[in-house]
């Protein structure tokens, strides 16, 4: 979401919009950017670990539901269509007031994953 519209994040869940029960991974990603002449130009890379940029808070019983591995956040327990995952993190509030660069505004985004047949899926995910 661009930092320029809120600063605040709350809830992030993610819905099976499939039509059979799937396992669901997602990936936080972001990037601080500028517009130049028009076109999006990335500015700088984004952490969600930089406290000097946010705060992230995950709920207390975050570890119940998802496991962190190599990037990717992987929800424990399928998810039947239509449903949502448990809360990939209950809030992420910006806290920086302007960009690395000046002029940047922050861009983030959640890229989902999603397998319906468990056999693909890393052993400690599996029912």
């Amino acid at each position: 979401r661009d930092s320029n519209t809120s600063t605040v994040k709350n809830n992030v869940k993610i819905q099976n919009s499939g039509f059979t029960t799937s396992y669901i991974r997602a990936a936080i990603v972001g990037y601080w950017y500028v517009i130049k002449d028009g076109v999006e130009e990335i500015a700088a890379v984004w952490d969600i670990n930089d406290s000097e940029a946010g705060t992230l808070t995950k709920a207390a019983d975050w570890l119940d539901h998802w496991k962190f591995v190599d990037g990717f956040y992987y929800h424990l327990d399928p998810v039947e269509p239509g449903g949502y995952t448990a809360p990939l993190f209950d809030s992420y509030e910006l806290i920086k007031a302007t960009g690395p660069v000046s002029g940047s505004k922050l861009n983030i985004s959640i890229a989902v994953q999603a397998v319906e047949d468990n056999s693909v899926w890393p052993a400690y995910c599996r029912e």
